[in-house]
């Protein structure tokens, strides 16, 4: 009689291998670990910060954003003030390729005073940073470590002294190895 315990028969009456034991399932589960860590790679993340200046107040604002397949709003509930002083969200992880679409609304008494979008792209280890500040000239003039600014028209009745706009002003750094500036 045929020993069977390393062999079975195949639909087509061929002899086929067991799985293998020791070293080979060793190998093939680092395998299936490596690939596992590999897709989890260096993960990628943003946050907003507000310094706009009164009458503009962090609870007319409502920020959304969506990473194509998460989406999130920020409305001044999710602006602390851990350091004192800066209104800023909790860091929250996207997706690590793609493109972050951010759109700012800012409503007083519930009526709309301007809205805007930006589109950032994403990529692995790497922490975008919004802020939103009011200003009438573009604030990247002043801005080391910023990639980008657009101006949001406020009406002249909720304009702080000497300023016209709302800025949302981006700027990103790598989460392994940050630069300082």
């Amino acid at each position: 009689m045929e020993r069977m315990e390393s062999r079975r028969r195949a639909a087509d009456g061929r002899h086929l291998r067991a799985a293998p034991k020791g070293r080979h399932t060793i190998k093939a589960r680092f395998t299936l670990l490596a690939a596992a860590l590999a897709a989890c790679g260096p993960e990628a993340r943003v946050t907003a910060e507000f310094l706009a200046s009164p009458p503009i107040d962090v609870r007319m604002l409502t920020l959304d954003l969506d990473d194509g397949a998460h989406q999130w709003r920020w409305t001044a509930d999710d602006f602390t003030t851990e350091d004192g002083h800066i209104p800023r969200t909790p860091a929250i992880r996207t997706a690590r390729k793609g493109i972050l679409r951010v759109s700012v609304r800012v409503e007083n008494v519930g009526a709309p005073v301007t809205q805007g979008t930006v589109e950032l792209p994403l990529q692995s280890d790497w922490e975008w940073t919004i802020q939103l500040l009011t200003a009438t000239e573009d604030p990247l003039r002043q801005c080391f470590g910023c990639s980008g600014a657009r101006a949001l028209p406020l009406p002249p009745a909720l304009r702080p002294p000497g300023q016209d706009s709302l800025w949302i002003v981006w700027g990103g750094n790598s989460i392994e190895n940050p630069v300082v500036y």
